[in-house]
């Protein structure tokens, strides 16, 4: 994209500074990415979810197992980690009570996540950035390049913004990541630049420099950008994966280092939320997200259902874990026992909800159990599978394809009713077949994003609860 589309940003008179921002609040609307570029068919984008799907999963994995590390070994896992649990970032200057935007599918790119335009540095320039609950560092690619992947619009070059800012060894941020260039300084009396490194999987990674930058975005209904400064950001030079269009990452974790994270200080810090539309069926249509309680409360609060947060000393502290009781096929409880769901003695196992995996992943036991009642309830014809999408049914001739109803049920009694089009796919919409949008896996189990089109949720991370109702994304 053109460095023009974020030129109004740039001009003095549309930056509203923080500290006049308790005057008012205010929703965030940011500009489109470009759509010129030519849309995938459903059944690539697809495949491709699916393949950065099992990488994030073995990546999940990968995180649980230096949790058993720690839970066998905690000091040498302080010495290898630096364990961010008890330190904090520098806060970052804010003072906002309410930020709205707008969330974009990722299907016109190629990509099963959902993007944020976010302009970074001074003068701002405009990136795409993967939303991501399931993740801390906020990271984008950074000139000089050794390696980077295809992106829309230009890499960011640090050398052209006044507001970026390099972060030492020996700066307390650094202690929130891991390098070996800073660890084996133990006197941390060095200027040494910290490196941070991030692994998402078998082909997804980034490293970089750790830094301090200024993250602005564009207001809706409103002349004035919101400009949030000294961020701390990873600066990618050497990243690898499947996010395809994107410029980075936006993390949404309970990290340290995740955006609400270092804006705890600040109401938008307290909560945010999100209503992911169709991503297939409505690219022309934005989802909603917000940093502070003001969107969920003017929307949906009076019709939120609650359940709380789940956490155990052996639980990776990035990830949003719930506890859940059950599974309902038609309002039937399934027989799985509730342990399935819960995190193990050990911290393994546990379900969480996240917003960068695409499908809905089960433990096995209790994906056996949702194939089984489907199985016995559907009547249609048996179809091929469609790549690792094994219970596909053939609905050729009919106008309406019902399913059995879906619901999730929560440990406090909640309960989650899924749209039918959230858990069967159509892989190709010329087609009459119909997949199970669910598979399952041997580590923990995950609530992706495809199963949240159509609901809106609230991470209510003041009060440790998962808000949800469902409505119609696009209406809002």
């Amino acid at each position: 994209m053109a460095d023009s589309a974020c030129g109004d940003v740039q001009t003095p008179s549309r930056r509203v500074l923080l500290e006049e921002s308790m005057k008012t609040s205010l929703k965030m609307e940011l500009k489109h990415r470009d759509h010129g570029q030519p849309t995938r068919n459903r059944r690539s984008l697809l495949l491709e979810s699916l393949k950065r799907d099992i990488t994030r999963l073995q990546s999940f994995q990968k995180r649980v197992s230096e949790k058993l590390t720690a839970s066998a070994n905690p000091e040498a896992y302080l010495e290898m980690t630096n364990s961010s649990s008890t330190k904090s970032p520098p806060s970052p200057s804010s003072s906002w009570e309410e930020v709205d935007s707008t969330v974009e599918s990722g299907a016109e790119l190629g990509a099963g996540e959902y993007f944020m335009d976010v302009f970074v540095g001074n003068p701002p320039r405009h990136f795409l950035l993967i939303i991501d609950t399931g993740s801390d560092l906020t990271w984008l690619q950074c000139k000089p390049c050794k390696a980077c992947f295809d992106q829309s619009g230009p890499v960011f070059d640090p050398s052209q913004s006044t507001s970026f800012k390099i972060i030492p060894c020996n700066a307390a941020a650094c202690d929130l990541v891991v390098h070996d260039e800073c660890r084996d300084n133990s006197s941390k009396t060095s200027p040494k630049t910290c490196k941070y490194f991030y692994w998402y999987g078998d082909s997804s990674r980034t490293s970089g420099d750790l830094a301090l930058e200024s993250l602005s975005v564009s207001l809706s209904d409103h002349p004035s950008s919101l400009e949030i400064r000294d961020m701390v950001i990873g600066c990618g030079h050497s990243n690898k994966g499947l996010f395809q269009g994107a410029g980075g990452l936006l993390g949404l974790g309970q990290g340290a280092l995740s955006f609400p994270s270092q804006l705890r200080s600040s109401p938008i810090g307290q909560s945010f939320s999100y209503c992911l539309v169709d991503r297939t069926n409505n690219l022309s249509v934005s989802s909603a997200i917000s940093f502070g309680a003001g969107f969920a409360l003017s929307r949906h609060f009076d019709q939120m259902r609650f359940t709380p947060f789940v956490r155990t000393n052996n639980s990776v502290e990035t990830f949003y874990y719930l506890g859940i009781q059950g599974i309902k096929i038609d309002q039937e409880l399934l027989p799985i026992p509730a342990e399935r769901f819960a995190i193990a003695p050990n911290g393994s196992g546990g379900t969480i909800i996240d917003s960068g995996t695409t499908l809905t992943y089960l433990n096995r036991d209790a994906y056996r159990a949702v194939e089984s009642a489907f199985l016995a309830r559907i009547s249609y014809p048996r179809a091929d599978p469609f790549d690792i999408l094994g219970i596909c049914y053939n609905a050729t001739g009919r106008t309406a394809v019902p399913f059995p109803t879906l619901s999730i049920v929560f440990q406090n009694g909640a309960e989650l009713d899924l749209p039918q089009e959230n858990y069967f796919i159509q892989p190709d919409p010329q087609e009459a077949k119909h997949c199970l949008a669910i598979l399952p896996t041997d580590g923990m189990s995950i609530i992706g994003n495809f199963q949240q089109q159509n609901i809106h949720f609230l991470y209510d991370v003041q009060h440790a609860r998962l808000g949800f109702a469902n409505t119609d994304c696009s209406a809002l």
